[in-house]
């Protein structure tokens, strides 16, 4: 089988229902997708590769979904550490009073961003819950 690129010899945890955790194993991606899971040994000699990405001594998670984050975190996630308790304060004023759509559009491009760089494909993001302001 020819495929796009190869992540191989990391410690795969699968999303199937069995659970599988393969120690030495590999995902094959074609387009985009998955087509190929297994170990590593197997899928080497099954599979030729544009792009082989060695995985040693890293954790593969193949098809990967964050169910949680939080709208606005990304931009403001270091405004006023040094205030203790300040931060939630700040994000309740940033969110309800000064985050125009430009704000919003550019949290979502740097939340987008930061989860491709960690793997994560898909992701929800939250805005609302917590306390109950009146601003």
């Amino acid at each position: 089988m020819k495929v796009d690129t190869l992540l191989t010899g990391g410690c795969v945890v699968t999303m199937d229902p069995a659970r599988r955790v393969i120690e030495q194993g590999a995902v094959a991606v074609t387009e985009g997708r998955i087509v190929a899971l297994g170990d590593a040994a197997a899928l080497n000699t099954e599979i030729q590769a544009e792009k082989v990405v060695d995985c040693t001594g890293h954790v593969v998670f193949p098809g990967l979904i964050d169910v949680h984050a939080h709208a606005g975190h990304g931009l403001v996630k270091t405004l006023g550490m040094h205030g203790g308790e300040r931060w939630e304060e700040i994000c309740g004023e940033v969110y309800t009073q000064v985050s125009p759509p430009e704000f919003w559009h550019a949290e979502a491009r740097l939340a987008a961003l930061e989860r491709l760089r960690f793997g994560v494909t898909t992701g929800v993001s939250l805005l609302g819950g917590g306390y109950n302001h009146a601003y």
